[in-house]
């Protein structure tokens, strides 16, 4: 046998444990894109009126996010973020703006580029938005202790986590394989 022929270990079945968790993580799984699923919905309904999209309604909290940090929206963010391209995005800014909920200013530094900020309007569309869902929550949370209400924040935190690195896997390898 030669130096570069290698052996092939055959896998060993999983424990009953790791069967187990395997199964809670795709129970898990399958409940987070029910509660993505049901989310995207309430929103579209909510968005309806407004005549927005959930995708405009995204574009908008991604503007507002970054004016409550104190830092310019980045196109080039926002369409990763979002995987839209800078057209769409264009698109979108421009429906957003004639709506008055995004002022588009040309930065003082360099002309060829666009400050996205969020109106008034904006603002209190998405706290409209925000105390709909707190007051939902709250009603189905109502009866969880504080300490469950933290673990619910943990798990929250850890599917976000999930879905980043699923994204971030998804980028380099095109299909996730």
């Amino acid at each position: 046998m030669t130096a570069s022929r290698r052996t092939r270990r055959v896998a060993s079945p999983p424990s009953g444990e790791a069967t187990r968790r395997l199964a809670a993580i795709e129970s898990i799984v399958r409940a987070n894109q029910r509660q993505l699923i049901s989310l995207r919905s309430a929103t579209a309904r909510f968005l309806r009126s407004e005549r927005l999209s959930v995708t405009d309604f995204h574009v908008l909290q991604l503007i507002s996010m970054s004016a409550a940090e104190a830092r310019p929206a980045r196109p080039q963010e926002i369409c990763r973020q979002l995987d839209i391209s800078a057209s769409t995005l264009t698109s979108i800014t421009e429906r957003l703006a004639a709506a008055g909920f995004v002022d588009r200013q040309r930065q003082a530094s360099d002309r060829r580029r666009t400050a996205l900020r969020p109106t008034e309007a904006a603002t209190a569309l998405l706290q409209r938005h925000h105390r709909l869902l707190t007051r939902s929550y709250a009603e189905v949370l109502a009866a969880r202790s504080g300490p469950a209400l933290a673990a619910c924040i943990e798990v929250v935190d850890a599917l976000d986590a999930g879905n980043a690195r699923c994204a971030a896997a998804l980028s380099r390898n095109g299909n996730g394989a």
